[in-house]
């Protein structure tokens, strides 16, 4: 298992790590904010108005694991969320889609694997495992 030392750092690797190696197969395009928590959000191709909105949280993280949390958005609601002031991660009228095992957040090990095969239960045309 991978020990880390700083959270924060090592979740934002992650984050742009799943999207480096599916930019142009699964994802169209993303972005990453890092605040209290950060925020990365992944347009599909195949669906460019869905956006993967993942979610972690170092202050919940520890060396040995990261807390995360994922759910599926609406990328034009989110955007007039955003437009009619909500804060980047709280745009809560673009929810389409729950993913239940994300419920409240879990812990997983920082590895980019294991959250591509998490976020492939809830939107199977990603098929991350197909492309090893």
């Amino acid at each position: 298992m991978k020990v880390i030392s700083e959270p924060r750092e090592e979740i934002e690797s992650i984050f742009r790590e799943l999207y480096n190696k599916h930019k142009g197969i699964s994802f169209e395009g993303h972005e990453i904010h890092s605040a209290h928590d950060i925020q990365a959000f992944y347009q599909l191709i195949q669906h460019p108005a869905q956006i993967i909105h993942v979610q972690g949280y170092p202050g919940m993280s520890n060396q040995k694991e990261m807390r995360v949390w994922a759910r599926m958005m609406d990328y034009g609601l989110m955007m007039a969320a955003r437009d009619y002031g909500a804060s980047i991660g709280n745009e809560h009228v673009a929810v389409v889609q729950k993913f239940p095992n994300f419920a409240h957040g879990v812990n997983i090990p920082y590895d980019v694997e294991v959250l591509e095969k998490m976020l492939a239960e809830n939107v199977p045309e990603l098929n991350f495992g197909d492309r090893r």
